[in-house]
């Protein structure tokens, strides 16, 4: 929208001011005020169109709205070393869809089961052979008998090197299970 008057210009004091000339500069003046879109706001694009672009300084600490940073704008060149902290990360807020190819190597697999009982099995990771993991098991809740004094309180739970539970006393206890896979085993 740049505007440069027709001549002569610039004018002097005492010139006459021409219907063209006043209607030229009302049509810039309209055009520049349709650049402030009262809903929309205008941009900062540094285009002769647009306003020039606000530098760093210029902007207010948390100015910028999440929804105002297109997706993949920000990139692994824009964060600086050690910007983004555990303390900065919400709870669930990082799926295994969002980490990078190769952060978890391809051939391992985990399970987390989180309610197991007597001689029930750790699931495997999908695209693994059981024998191609490793079964960890412990309690998650007990159930203590305090009815009967001569009641012994002593519980276990172990899990075999295919994934199956052994509790005693059954039904007393539940426990939660892990299976960690890699591929062609870890012999």
């Amino acid at each position: 929208m740049p505007f440069t008057p027709d001549t002569p210009f610039p004018k002097n004091s005492g010139d006459p001011i021409r219907s063209k000339d006043w209607n030229d500069v009302a049509n810039a003046v309209i055009a520049l005020f349709g650049k402030f879109n009262q809903a929309a706001g205008h941009q900062h694009t540094g285009t002769a169109e647009d306003a020039a672009q606000i530098q760093q300084g210029g902007i207010a600490n948390n100015a910028v709205a999440e929804a105002k940073i297109q997706n993949s704008a920000v990139s692994e060149v824009k964060l600086r070393d050690l910007a983004v902290t555990t303390a900065k990360i919400q709870d669930g807020a990082v799926t295994s869809t969002k980490l990078a190819a190769g952060v978890i190597p391809p051939g391992i697999g985990v399970v987390v089961a989180k309610g197991l009982q007597h001689n029930q099995s750790i699931p495997v990771p999908t695209g693994f052979a059981r024998s191609e993991c490793i079964f960890y098991a412990a309690i998650k809740w007990l159930n203590i008998d305090t009815t009967a004094p001569t009641t012994t309180n002593v519980y276990s739970c172990t899990v075999d090197e295919a994934g199956k539970l052994t509790i005693d006393p059954s039904g007393r206890v539940v426990a939660m299970g892990l299976a960690i896979a890699r591929k062609g085993g870890w012999a």
